[in-house]
């Protein structure tokens, strides 16, 4: 009787009705923004079936624990609804650093967090539902993606928020994160010059050498410069009317002797000021800056940030620039493979691990990866592909380890020289 009811009422009312009854199926907390976007708390039954029939795509937010995760109507519910293709799930942990109010959190960690937001509110069909357990996560996020994209300031954003009824207004720790972001995120799209970049290569090593450099101040970095073609770089440095601020190596190679001291040595004799070199605090390895993760080398309105990824050796870096558009990854992350992980205090698990937490799960898809090496005539990759198509890294933890146990690989050719030289930045 009462379905017959609803029947007969919907064929004399017409669309009016049935949009009355998908409307009271709303769930909690739900706010329609535009036409394109709305945001709302936990989805009950009756809010997965509303979110069905008024939205192509949903962004869920959510902790990183799969009991979460696995709620009735949690994430995987929205998939089996939508499917993968129209739904993304991505981790919003209220505990990490970057949500404090104390900012206890590094720029890295603001922009890896939003641009994840961003990448994946950008890849889904409108109209887009933002959700999570209580709808504070899911208004942090469209805020911040909504100033980022349309140039409003904190406090014009902020004063939306609290007239539409955000409930993260109240969280001064998800205020500060949004604000963080605009902050992070203006200041490098207002950039007026792009970067200098370049790719060089050694062929007896096939090692890959980068130049970046700021057009506006003219401060430059080389990672990865090789003994052999140390003046080539140098050369092209005072062609292009730069200034040597930094000579950052992604870890202790075995393979090649380090450009790294010739180079000091070149900018000496040719009254430039005086460049640092850089290498990771735990490598034991001679320099002027012993960097850990997170911390930054700022060249001009640029800087790369540090990132750990041991495992080819115990201190391999990563460097990754601001935008997060490009990251060098040394020998940790290759095109389609990896570095060996059987000398130099190089663990099979340990580089598995700290390429997918801080590299593949923690960058935007569309970063382009740049490492160290390529043997088969490839100069760069991105994120997106290696996550996919990398034929080591996209197996488990368990079968990686048990290919890097077997490849039974020769020592490199100058291992017992290059090793002691880059110990010592390579003048020796």
């Amino acid at each position: 009787f009462f379905f017959l009811s609803h029947l007969f009422t919907i064929i004399v009312h017409g669309i009016p009705y049935l949009e009355h009854i998908i409307m009271a199926a709303a769930p909690n907390g739900y706010i329609e923004i535009s036409n394109d976007f709305a945001i709302c708390g936990a989805l009950d039954d009756d809010g997965i079936i509303f979110m069905k029939q008024k939205f192509a795509g949903c962004l869920y937010l959510c902790n990183d624990s799969s009991s979460d995760v696995g709620t009735p109507n949690g994430y995987n519910s929205i998939q089996s609804v939508l499917g993968s293709e129209f739904s993304k799930h991505v981790a919003f942990d209220p505990n990490a650093p970057e949500y404090q109010s104390t900012c206890s959190a590094v720029p890295f960690q603001v922009l890896a967090s939003y641009s994840k937001y961003e990448e994946a509110i950008d890849s889904l069909p409108k109209p887009v539902l933002i959700c999570c357990k209580s709808g504070r996560r899911a208004g942090a996020v469209y805020t911040a993606y909504r100033a980022c994209n349309e140039g409003i300031s904190f406090p014009e954003i902020l004063e939306f928020a609290t007239s539409a009824g955000f409930t993260f207004t109240g969280s001064e720790g998800f205020k500060a994160w949004v604000a963080n972001s605009i902050s992070l995120v203006s200041a490098i799209r207002s950039r007026k010059h792009p970067l200098i970049f370049r790719q060089l290569f050694e062929a007896e090593s096939s090692t890959m050498t980068y130049l970046l450099a700021d057009p506006v101040s003219k401060e430059a970095v080389l990672i990865d410069p090789v003994l052999e073609t140390a003046e080539r770089d140098f050369n092209l440095v005072q062609e292009l009317g730069l200034s040597l601020k930094y000579v950052a190596n992604t870890h202790v190679h075995a393979d090649h002797i380090t450009g790294t001291g010739k180079l000091k040595q070149l900018c000496a004799a040719a009254g430039q000021p005086p460049c640092s070199s850089v290498i990771a605090a735990v490598s034991g390895a001679v320099a002027d800056f012993k960097v850990s993760e997170y911390d930054a080398l700022r060249f001009g309105s640029f800087t790369l940030f540090v990132l750990s990824t041991p495992g080819h050796t115990q201190g391999c870096l990563s460097f990754v620039l601001d935008d997060l558009s490009r990251v060098f990854t040394g020998d940790a992350l290759l095109i389609r493979g990896c570095g060996r992980t059987d000398f130099q205090g190089g663990s099979a698990a340990t580089l598995y691990r700290s390429v997918h937490s801080r590299l593949l799960s923690n960058l935007p898809g569309s970063c382009f990866v740049y490492p160290a090496h390529d043997y088969k005539g490839m100069s760069c990759s991105t994120i997106a592909e290696e996550r996919t198509l990398n034929p080591r890294l996209t197996k488990s933890e368990e079968q990686f380890v048990q290919i890097m146990d077997n490849l039974n690989l020769a020592r490199p050719l100058q291992m017992d020289k290059a090793v002691p030289a880059n110990l010592v930045c390579g003048v020796f």
